[in-house]
């Protein structure tokens, strides 16, 4: 894949920085990815990330959806936009090396090491960013795994910066993100209020027309059923509650 179609896949994440010399290190970090980066799947076990990173190409989208969120808690955290933007260089650089240097066709348990040493190498080619911003994502990428790394001998995160960038990671790989069911947890009303309004009425000087039209032509009627003592029509004054939002 070259150069232009690879920056292409991360036409959105990169216009989220910036900081043009961010932006640019940025570009370098993966145009010169190795090839594999932009093929395989986030997880070479699926176990541990959504069906969206998974197969060709997931890797790719699932460091997008990590820029995602770390843009997200970013701006909850309210970093400054220096910072913001180095957040997105962390999210794009922190699995470049998911499957070790060349492509070992499974993951690297200490990847993130070998991300963090592959942004000193593209720094020690094309500088763009300070020395202390460079190893600011590196801490925050060497840290990324969080308790499940510790386990592993990688370090934990310990400060603000290195925290977004774990928890946008976490929330990108649960297998529930995309996967949700937005389904009512109840049973809905059988009548919606546009429904209850489509009631007709079945008595009276109104008999024949639906409580719409009745609101339009009678607007006080309503305000004197309600004031009715033994008001018969239980049905009725339901509906009418149910369309007005009253229960």
């Amino acid at each position: 894949m070259n150069r232009e179609n690879r920056l292409n896949l991360f036409e959105n994440e990169l216009d989220l920085i910036h900081d043009t010399n961010i932006k640019d290190f940025a570009k370098e970090v993966i145009a010169n990815a190795d090839e594999y980066f932009f093929h395989v799947a986030a997880s070479s076990s699926g176990k541990y990330h959504p069906t969206l990173s998974l197969g060709e190409g997931g890797l790719v989208r699932h460091t997008r959806l990590v820029a995602f969120f770390a843009d997200s808690i970013a701006k909850s955290f309210m970093m400054s936009r220096h910072d913001n933007d180095l957040i997105i260089l962390a999210s794009l650089a922190h699995d470049i090396k998911k499957q070790g240097n060349g492509n070992t066709h499974h993951t690297e348990k200490k990847h993130p090491i070998f991300a963090a040493d592959y942004l000193e190498e593209i720094y020690n080619k094309y500088q763009y960013i300070y020395k202390e911003d460079l190893e600011k994502v590196q801490k925050a990428v060497r840290s990324h795994m969080g308790q499940w790394g510790v386990s592993d001998g990688l370090p934990a995160p310990d400060d603000e910066f290195s925290k977004c960038l774990q928890a946008a990671d976490y929330c990108a790989s649960r297998k529930q993100i995309l996967q949700f069911d937005f389904l009512p947890t109840k049973e809905p009303l059988e009548e919606t209020k546009e429904d209850a309004g489509d009631y007709v009425a079945n008595f009276g000087r109104h008999r024949g027309k639906s409580i719409k039209e009745i609101e339009k032509i009678d607007p006080g009627y309503f305000s004197w059923i309600f004031n009715q003592e033994n008001f018969s029509n239980k049905e009725f004054l339901e509906n009418i509650k149910r369309w007005k939002g009253m229960i």
